[in-house]
């Protein structure tokens, strides 16, 4: 984040759960609903782009923030293919 924005809302009152985000080191996917929200803000995404190594994000067309209850589907089929790209099983059925 740059230090002239404001501090995402859920990283706590001055910022001080963003350190944390550099010192994740396993891969990580983030499914996030297309519309910004209160709880699901584009500068949440900012952050997590800017501050994980290796991280996919995945913008969900819905503007719900409760993605695996109203696109099941969608999300499950994501973290199948996510998963797939990390252990080398394919993800194909037949």
């Amino acid at each position: 984040m740059r230090p002239d924005r404001p501090v995402p809302s859920g990283c706590g009152q001055d910022g001080r759960l963003l350190r944390y985000l550099p010192k994740i080191r396993a891969p990580m996917l983030a499914l996030y609903p297309r519309a910004s929200g209160v709880i699901t803000s584009n500068e949440h995404l900012e952050a997590l782009h800017e501050k994980v190594v290796d991280i996919r994000i995945v913008r969900i067309d819905s503007t719900s923030h409760s993605l695996q209850l109203t696109s099941p589907a969608t999300c499950a089929t994501q973290v199948l293919h996510f998963i797939a790209r990390h252990d080398g099983i394919p993800c194909h059925e037949p």
